[in-house]
């Protein structure tokens, strides 16, 4: 690729997080030198897109370790 070459990207969204910044308008500002920075622990938001996980499966425990025919004397 050559320095005349074109590149066609964009850009959906962007995140940020870190000690001290509890939301984008408040890490913005600090950014920007609007707000003065407060140290605080970085605090890690609980996923939007990921599925929630699934409820445990219980097990038959025939055939389980002692649990019944097949298993452990």
């Amino acid at each position: 690729m050559s320095a005349a070459d074109d590149i066609c990207v964009w850009v959906d969204g962007v995140g940020l997080i870190g000690p001290g910044m509890t939301s984008w308008t408040h890490a913005r500002a600090l950014l920007i030198g609007e707000a003065d920075y407060e140290p605080s622990p970085t605090v890690l938001p609980a996923p939007e897109l990921l599925p929630r996980r699934a409820p445990p499966r219980q097990q038959d425990c025939q055939g389980c370790a002692g649990g019944g025919p097949g298993g452990l004397p």
